[in-house]
């Protein structure tokens, strides 16, 4: 039996489910490096000396900083990447960090997922077929914030690059790709998908070595606990010196202890997994399972099933009721959401509240465009 929950407890649970399907879907995109037909702009150089300067900018106008030429002083070199680079430097992400660090040494996977839900966690990407591969430059401590870069094989090859080489780079180009982020959810629809292309080796200057940056492996957890399947994140900060096996030792510990014998759903890294996933890379989340079924679809629909529905779902229409009370509210967030309004069959905001969730949980996808949209236009909502 589903143990008892709050309202607020519910559509925390909820607004959880819609990241890790926000995740999915991001991460079943991760390994695509065609970039788009737009080109580059013929404008002034943007000069670098630190990733916070770098994606305060681009978040503040991401329309107008596609596409341009970027130089970069002194970053630090890393084969991880960010899940969903400038994630982290979201104003929601930033928030989110902050209410949940409370200095403890260890985390629940609740208190993991809310990091993660706050732009940690990082992936490494085997190249792509035609030899591309996908680095990050950093001048801070954590890869999670930093710069995303395309470059060949050839290329860094040629320069003998590793994890932890200061570079220099001048004038390359910050290359939108043709396969954005998921834009359905406000949470990353402003977060444009792009990387600082390497065309040149003599785009690149090594000028010295430092520590590499730590990075976050993290997967996603699926496990029952008193008879309900969940969902939760897990990621480890890895640093000089951490060995693969205490890496590997940490999540199993996780699994068996906090995650009921569960399951590990992605790899953080196909190249040499750190532990058992049952999606080693994006492409095989990609793809169908016999019965012509894609894997994305059936873990997606599983998800709305455990979060959306049910006590879960009474609970969600309970707060949202006690908290829109305004018609021109609740008609503006329909018509975002594609909501006929003209169907409303009621002008009392109860009933209309009611009546767009319902149309949210039956029509696919617009559950977690709901939440993810109520959660940003209206933070408390989280609050205990």
């Amino acid at each position: 039996m589903l143990p008892a929950l709050s309202p607020a407890q519910s559509f925390a649970d909820a607004y959880k489910a819609t990241r890790v399907i926000e995740t999915l879907e991001n991460y079943a995109v991760a390994d695509q490096l065609d970039t788009s037909l737009a080109g580059g702009r013929a404008q002034s150089v943007m000069n670098v000396t630190h990733e916070s300067d770098f994606w305060r900018t681009i978040l503040a106008n991401p329309d107008n900083t596609a596409d341009i030429p970027v130089s970069l002083n002194q970053f630090t070199l890393s084969d991880w990447v960010p899940r969903v680079p400038g994630l982290f430097w979201s104003g929601n992400a930033t928030r989110i960090r902050i209410r949940v660090a409370d200095g403890r040494a260890i985390y629940d996977p609740f208190g993991k997922s809310q990091f993660v839900l706050g732009g940690i966690g990082t992936n490494l990407l085997a190249p792509d077929p035609g030899g591309q591969r996908v680095a990050c430059l950093v001048r801070g401590r954590d890869v999670s914030g930093g710069i995303p870069m395309v470059i060949s094989n050839r290329i860094w090859r040629r320069l003998s690059l590793e994890p932890g080489l200061v570079l220099t780079l001048t004038e390359v180009w910050w290359q939108l790709m043709t396969e954005e982020w998921q834009q359905r959810f406000d949470s990353v629809k402003d977060i444009p998908r792009a990387y600082l292309c390497v065309d040149d080796e003599s785009q690149v200057q090594v000028v010295g070595k430092r520590e590499a940056p730590g990075y976050q492996p993290y997967s996603l957890i699926e496990y029952v606990k008193d008879d309900v399947l969940q969902y939760d994140y897990v990621f480890r900060t890895i640093y000089p010196g951490d060995s693969r096996q205490e890496v590997a030792d940490f999540f199993e510990m996780y699994r068996t202890r906090y995650g009921y014998n569960g399951r590990y759903l992605i790899s953080p890294d196909p190249v040499s997994p750190l532990f058992d996933a049952v999606y080693s890379s994006p492409l095989q989340l990609r793809q169908a399972r016999s019965g012509a079924q894609f894997h994305l679809e059936l873990l997606k629909e599983n998800i709305r099933e455990t979060y959306f529905g049910g006590t879960r779902g009474a609970d969600i229409l309970s707060l949202l009721s006690r908290s829109y009370r305004d018609t021109a509210n609740i008609n503006m967030v329909a018509t975002q959401l594609g909501f006929p309004t003209g169907t409303f069959a009621s002008s009392v905001p109860t009933d209309q509240i009611a009546q767009l969730v319902d149309w949210c949980v039956d029509t696919p996808g617009k559950m977690e465009e709901l939440i993810d949209k109520l959660t940003g236009k209206q933070p408390e909502l989280l609050l205990p």
